[in-house]
């Protein structure tokens, strides 16, 4: 029997990973593609990882040509191996976050294997975590929050298994796992990769009573780390000795305790309302869940650990000054499994309200996915019409993303509705459905027919080739369009025109090295006058309705549409 219970349950991970990872690929890569990139985050995090392909320099990360030191050189360089696989566009600038989604999930899925008696534990908090409004978002954009929370996951998980081993090797391989997280994390984002997880455990081991663990398990993590981290960290202070300065001081420290050239301090509170909105829908369970919350369900190792890794570093980023919606990230794999975990529990202890709210609930989703799914492509799809009137770049396809979107939702609702099987399979079906929905009706609504301004490659690409702007024509750009337009034209010699903006520190700690690569606004003459080229642009993600450039500058002509304006300077 207890082989056939391990066969049985061997069989129920196979089927729940394979179905788990055929939604991640439907949900998350798939549809990758189907969006073109936003400005400013995406433009950057492809155009830096082309200059490094381009140059063949993967040690420095360079925007526009420019010293950019806001972060390692991991993630840029696992962009570029991603470029280099499936070419410069915007599917493989995004798939590394969407990867680290994925990486993630199987971090999560492993903890619940290991520490749960229900089987459904794993699968249902993967698929929770999945859900997330917050994780659907960052895992379709590219930024490097996925990935960083991928590293650290997978160090804090790591750390817990070892602890959890009952046998020397194990432990063994889990540490030196945990230490090779921490030195990717490190290599992503700095030294976050020290200070999350050292946030985490010391808290677990003191309500643990088992302190002393943090005074002997370190060690061989911290060896790994640092074996992984101190090549690149070498190389670069070889390269640019000033980087670790100005990364630990600007990227650190005044991001903790002040502002910095381009964020204002942020209240405390700040990450409330982002991390209320973030579980979304996953997070709507603990309207029953909270009835498993009993002093049984608190004793449990995992349950405890998942607490402080997932209060610890929400108050570490609350504490810190400057603060961006997506900085909280790492909060939500153990949400997941904490969401999970309670609601199993409500069920064993009042199986029949719980189930009967959960019936209820699922009938409620399917209904409202309906409901959703017919209004939005009554609603976008007359709107669309209405675009393929008055834009002339606009896309024919762009429906066919909002087709599948609804497609998913007729067919998850159908099967919510009349599905007769266990309530927890009808709940990772509604998950399920709201997901692909989310992400197969992004391209939809997110487009640059939509949001010409905020993306716009298609417009900018038209309109350098209507000017025809050859390579010796100099090309003056504003601060906030330098990298799409440096991605759109694969230049680096771009002058920024304006605010500096995340320019500040190459072109004030390099004045002489980066001369003509910056003026204010009002050195515009100074700006033609130093120009050797022929012909002068002026580029920005602005049309002329809304004032491109003041009426009184020196312009030839202009080209604008969409909100982008390529305008030539008399000379």
């Amino acid at each position: 029997m207890d082989m056939e219970k391990k066969m049985s349950e061997r069989k129920f991970h196979i089927t729940a990973l394979a179905l788990l990872s055929g939604f991640f690929i439907l949900c998350y890569i798939l549809p990758l593609g189907l969006r073109d990139m936003m400005r400013p985050d995406e433009f950057r995090y492809g155009e830096i990882p082309r200059e490094m392909i381009a140059s063949g320099n993967w040690t420095t990360p360079l925007l526009v040509g420019a010293r950019y030191f806001e972060k390692p050189a991991l993630g840029y360089q696992w962009s570029a191996l991603s470029m280099k696989c499936f070419g410069e566009n915007a599917f493989a600038v995004r798939l590394p976050s969407a990867l680290a989604v994925g990486i993630t999930m199987l971090m999560i899925y492993q903890l619940c294997v290991g520490n749960n008696r229900n089987r459904w534990l794993a699968p249902l908090a993967s698929m929770i975590y999945l859900s997330f409004a917050m994780v659907l978002g960052v895992g379709g954009f590219a930024v490097l929050d996925s990935q960083l929370t991928m590293a650290l996951s997978w160090c804090i998980g790591a750390y817990f298994l070892a602890c959890q081993a009952q046998k020397t090797t194990s432990a063994v391989f889990y540490l030196l796992l945990a230490g090779l997280a921490a030195g990717a994390a490190f290599l992503f984002k700095g030294f976050l990769a020290f200070a999350v997880p050292v946030a985490v455990i010391v808290p677990f081991l003191i309500w643990q009573k088992d302190w002393k663990k943090f005074f002997t398990t370190p060690w061989l993590p911290l060896v790994m780390a640092v074996a992984l981290a101190l090549p690149w960290s070498i190389a670069i202070w070889k390269e640019e000795p000033d980087f670790w300065n100005y990364f630990f001081i600007e990227e650190h420290v005044k991001r903790f305790t002040s502002g910095t050239y381009d964020r204002d301090p942020e209240p405390f509170w700040f990450f409330v309302p982002i991390l209320l909105g973030g579980m979304l829908p996953g997070g709507l369970l603990l309207l029953t869940a909270w009835r498993g919350v009993k002093k049984s369900f608190l004793s449990d190792e995992l349950v405890r650990f998942c607490l402080c890794w997932s209060v610890m570093p929400f108050l570490l980023f609350s504490a810190s000054s400057c603060k961006t919606g997506t900085y909280i990230l790492p909060c939500f794999p153990p949400l997941a499994i904490l969401i999970a975990g309670a609601l199993l529990a409500a069920m064993d202890n009042a199986q029949e309200k719980t189930e009967k709210f959960l019936k209820i609930s699922c009938s409620v989703w399917a209904w409202l996915l309906i409901v959703l799914s017919t209004l939005s492509v009554v609603f976008l799809g007359v709107w669309r019409v209405k675009l393929v009137e008055t834009l002339p770049i606009f896309d024919p396809l762009d429906p066919l993303p909002l087709i599948a979107a609804a497609v998913a939702a007729v067919c998850g609702s159908a099967l919510l509705l009349h599905s007769k099987r266990n309530i927890l399979l009808q709940l990772a079906l509604a998950l399920a459905a709201f997901g692909l929905i989310t992400f197969w009706s992004a391209p939809a609504v997110l487009s640059d027919s939509t949001n010409p301004d905020k993306m716009p490659e298609k417009t900018l690409r038209k309109l350098c080739q209507t000017a025809e702007i050859m390579p010796g024509d100099a090309v003056v750009v504003d601060r906030a369009a330098a990298a799409a337009v440096a991605w759109v034209l694969h230049r680096t010699d771009l002058i920024v025109l304006g605010r500096i903006g995340e320019f500040n520190y190459a072109f004030t700690k390099y004045p002489d090295e980066y001369k003509g690569r910056y003026y204010p606004a009002n050195k515009l003459t100074e700006l033609l006058e130093d120009t050797g080229a022929r012909r002068v642009f002026y580029i920005i993600c602005r049309d002329t309705k809304k004032a491109a450039y003041p009426s009184d500058w020196p312009i030839k002509r202009s080209f604008s549409e969409q909100g982008v304006t390529v305008a030539e300077f008399e000379k």
